[in-house]
């Protein structure tokens, strides 16, 4: 049962098993939605007090 041939074709499962699961997270990131852009007035600072005339 432990032979060359059943070593072989578990690894072959595990590297199969690996690109699956790559593939379906690097499809997930790239139809994910971005993040809406925040405006200047969206900034606030530690305190909870909202900023003026701060550009970054």
């Amino acid at each position: 049962m432990l032979t060359r041939e059943f070593f072989d074709l578990l690894i072959y499962a595990v590297i199969a098993f690996g690109l699956v699961i790559s593939v379906i997270r690097i499809y997930r990131d790239l139809t994910r939605p971005l993040p809406a852009e925040l405006e200047d007035d969206d900034f606030i600072d530690l305190e909870g007090e909202e900023r003026e005339d701060v550009r970054y």
